[in-house]
C-alpha cells in the first residue's frame, strides 16, 4: 500500500507544481480524474518493478528469519528429530537390502506382490522424509496431512500382503483405469504446457483400458 499510496502523491505533487496560479491549479484539478486514470494504467507495471527492486533485501530478511526458527525448532525438538530420522534411515536401507537380495527370485517367479510392496515400501519411506522435512520447518498441520498417507500406504501394503495375487493384479490394473485421464491432458496439454502421451502410447493405453474392462466389468470403467 505504501507503493500505491507514493504513486498518488507524486502524482498530484507533479500536478501541483506545473501550476503557477491558482487558475490554472483549478484547471488542473479538474482533470485529476483523467490524470489519475493514467497513473493507474502504468502502476501494475511500476509496483511490479519497486517489489523486484527491493526483493533481495526483503527475501534475505525473511529467509533470515525461518532459517532462525528452523534452528530453535530443531534445537527445541532435537531427540524426536533424530528418533525419526534414524527410523527413516533403518527403513529405508532395511528396504535396499531386502529389494537386492530377493529381486532375481522374485523377477524370476513373476512375484507381483514382491514388486508392489517395494514400490509401496519405498513411497513410504519418501512420505516419511517428505514429513520430517515440514516439521522441522514448522508445517505441523502439512506433515499431519502427509501422515495420513503414509498411514494409507502401510494399510494397503498390508491389505495386498493378506489378500494375495488375485488383490494385487485389481491394485496393478486399478492404477491403468485411474490413468485413463490421460485423454483429458491430451485435450488440454498446451494449456497445461505439458506434453501428453503420443499416439502410439495412448492407442496402447485405451486397448489395455478395454481389456481390463472387459476383464473386471463395466463398474471399473473410469469415472
Amino acid at each position: 500500500m505504501d507503493i500505491l499510496q507514493k504513486a498518488f502523491d507524486e502524482a498530484i505533487e507533479q500536478m501541483a507544481h506545473a501550476a503557477s496560479t491558482e487558475q490554472e491549479l483549478e484547471e488542473l484539478s479538474r482533470a485529476v480524474p483523467i490524470h489519475i486514470e493514467k497513473v493507474l494504467s502504468r502502476l501494475p507495471a511500476d509496483v511490479l518493478d519497486s517489489i523486484k527492486h527491493a526483493a533481495p533485501d526483503g527475501l534475505r530478511e525473511r529467509r533470515d528469519l525461518h532459517s532462525g526458527f528452523v534452528e530453535r525448532n530443531v534445537r527445541r525438538w532435537q531427540e524426536a528429530f533424530d528418533l525419526l530420522d534414524l527410523h527413516i534411515a533403518i527403513a529405508t536401507e532395511a528396504g535396499e537390502s531386502f529389494n537386492e537380495r530377493l529381486r532375481p527370485g522374485a523377477a524370476a517367479n513373476n512375484d507381483l506382490l514382491f514388486d508392489v510392496l517395494v514400490r509401496l515400501h519405498a513411497k513410504a519411506c519418501l512420505i516419511s522424509q517428505e514429513i520430517t522435512c515440514l516439521l522441522k520447518n514448522g508445517f505441523a498441520d502439512g506433515a499431519h496431512a502427509r501422515w495420513r498417507a503414509l498411514h494409507e500406504t502401510i494399510i494397503t501394503s498390508m491389505f495386498l500382503s493378506k489378500n494375495g495375487r488375485d488383490a494385487v493384479e485389481r491394485y496393478l490394473y486399478h492404477e491403468l483405469v485411474e490413468s485413463k485421464g490421460a485423454d483429458q491432458h491430451r485435450k488440454y496439454q498446451s494449456r497445461l504446457n505439458a506434453i501428453g502421451l503420443s499416439d502410439k502410447e495412448f492407442d496402447d493405453l485405451k486397448a489395455e483400458y478395454a481389456r481390463v474392462i472387459d476383464r473386471y466389468g463395466k463398474d471399473w470403467r473410469y469415472r
